[in-house]
């Protein structure tokens, strides 16, 4: 139990935008069961933090899948520059 206050305004007021409002909201408790439960929620933030990390080990192993490509690129690339060169007589052997 208790009051709510919201309070929202533009970053720039000008005369086009609009103005400032403040809005109280009063707060009751419930006669009615609650159906939050602390287990649930911890759990639940336990899983999420897994899942992060887990999400965070397959980003590291995909930029380094990224690195490596890269480098099979350019190394493709400057093969089939130097057969171009070959092909044109610039380059010696």
């Amino acid at each position: 139990p208790g009051v709510i206050n919201i309070k929202a305004s533009v970053l720039f007021e000008g005369i086009n935008k609009p103005v400032s409002g403040h809005l109280q909201i009063k707060s009751h408790s419930t006669d009615k069961p609650m159906i939050f439960d602390e287990v649930e929620w911890s759990q639940r933030a336990t899983n999420t933090q897994k899942k992060r990390a887990l999400s965070e080990d397959k980003d590291l192993d995909l930029q380094e899948e990224v690195k490596r490509l890269r480098k099979e690129l350019n190394d493709l690339k400057l093969k089939e520059v130097e057969r171009q060169q070959e092909d044109f007589g610039e380059k010696t052997k």
